[in-house]
Parts: C-alpha cells; sequence; structure tokens
C-alpha cells in the first residue's frame, strides 16, 4: 500500500498542485504512522482473542478481556486519526483543484 501510494504521487500523469501547496502531501506521513499504530494494535486485538480460546479460567478471561477493549479503542483511535489527515488532504487537494479553474494543456 505505502508502495502504491509512493508511485502515485510521484508518477502519475495527473494534475499535480505547484509551489508550496505540495507541502500537502506531508500530510501521508501522519496519516500512514497513524495507520500502522492502529495495525498494531488490532493485531493485539486478535492475539488476544485467539489466547481467551486456551483458558477457561475466569479471572483470566476479565483480564484479557479488559485489554482487548483497551487495546480495541486504541485501535479505533488510531485508526480515526489516520481518516483525519488523509481527509484533510483529500479536502485540500479537492479545494485547490476546483480553485484553479482550467487545466493547462501540457499535462497529461
Amino acid at each position: 500500500m505505502l508502495g502504491g501510494t509512493v508511485v502515485g504521487l510521484v508518477g502519475g500523469g495527473y494534475l499535480h498542485p505547484a509551489g508550496k501547496f505540495r507541502l500537502v502531501y506531508l500530510l501521508f506521513v501522519p496519516g500512514w504512522f497513524f495507520l500502522g499504530v492502529s495495525i498494531f494494535y488490532g493485531e493485539k486485538v486478535t492475539r488476544r482473542f485467539a489466547a481467551s480460546a486456551f483458558t477457561e479460567e475466569e479471572t483470566r478471561l476479565l483480564e484479557i478481556g479488559n485489554k482487548m477493549n483497551i487495546e480495541y479503542r486504541r485501535q479505533r483511535l488510531f485508526f480515526q486519526l489516520a481518516l483525519l489527515a488523509f481527509g484533510v488532504w483529500l479536502t485540500a487537494l479537492l479545494i485547490w483543484w476546483v480553485s484553479i479553474g482550467e487545466i493547462p494543456s501540457k499535462v497529461k
């Protein structure tokens, strides 16, 4: 996914912002970071769910369940932060695209 993003941003034949507005692409850095952290917590939730199948001890199950709830909340938080970063990028790019008016003929 990350490689596809880089190839699309660098090698795409579509209209690119020029000048300082290109800095809006830096929003991909925190977006990918937040998405990676979200995946990390999602994997932890999955591992704890699998671990809960191997015990019948109620206190252990409660402990696993409580930790799963905490990690699930963190997973959702970081996923929402990633969506926010990508959403801000997309909104800024859309506003730029609408505000430039016509597309120059040199663009493929």
